[in-house]
C-alpha cells in the first residue's frame, strides 16, 4: 500500500469545504502529530496507528488495515461540526463519496470511518467554555497490497 498519510493529506486538500476552513496549498493547516507551535486556528492533525495484516484461518490474505487518527480543532463549536462533516463527507452520494468515509482511493484502499467522538480544549479562565473546540475521527483504511 502506497503511504496512507501521503493520501489523506492529499484528499482533505481536495475537498473544498476542509481548504475553506484550514486552508489551502503549503499553507494548510493540516499536520502530522501535533500543532506546530504557535500557531492558532482551525487545524487538522493526523497520527497513523498500526497496520495490520488480515488472514483466514488457513490462508494467507494480501489484506491489510491501516489505523488512521484525525483530531480537528476549531475556535468555535459551529465551525468544529462544519470541519468534522466536511472531513467525513456523505459516502452515499450517488457521484461518490464526498470525504474521508466511504472514500476509495486511486489504489482501490476503501476508507471507513469507526469512531468519532467531541474532544473540547482546556477551560478559558472565568468562562465556562472550552478555549478551542476538538473531536477525534478514527478511520481504518483496508487495501489489498
Amino acid at each position: 500500500m502506497s503511504n496512507a498519510e501521503q493520501k489523506l493529506v492529499a484528499r482533505l486538500l481536495a475537498i473544498n469545504a476542509v481548504t475553506a476552513i484550514v486552508g489551502a496549498g503549503n499553507t494548510a493547516k493540516i499536520w502530522p502529530i501535533k500543532m506546530t507551535q504557535g500557531i492558532t486556528g482551525d487545524a487538522i492533525v493526523y497520527q497513523r496507528g498500526p497496520t495490520q495484516r488480515v488472514n483466514g484461518a488457513t490462508t494467507a490474505s494480501s489484506t491489510s488495515r491501516v489505523t488512521l487518527d484525525l483530531h480537528v480543532v476549531c475556535s468555535t463549536y459551529p465551525r468544529q461540526k462544519t470541519l468534522v462533516a466536511a472531513v467525513k463527507g456523505n459516502p452515499e452520494n450517488s457521484n461518490g463519496a464526498t470525504g474521508l468515509n466511504g472514500w476509495t482511493d486511486a489504489d482501490g484502499c476503501v476508507w471507513h470511518l469507526v469512531d468519532e467522538y467531541d474532544d473540547p480544549g482546556p477551560m478559558k479562565s472565568g468562562v465556562d467554555e472550552p478555549e478551542d473546540w476538538g473531536a477525534l475521527l478514527r478511520f481504518v483504511v483496508w487495501c489489498n497490497d
